[in-house]
């Protein structure tokens, strides 16, 4: 995770639809190509 509070050494969950922070609660969405 890229936060200051977890540092480098924890993973972030990969989801179908996104990755998320156990820890911290960071998510990234994925975006579909074209838009919707």
């Amino acid at each position: 995770c890229p936060n200051a509070e977890c540092g480098a050494g924890t993973f972030m969950a990969n989801h179908f639809d996104r990755h998320y922070c156990g820890k911290c609660g960071l998510t990234y969405v994925y975006q579909k190509a074209g838009g919707d």
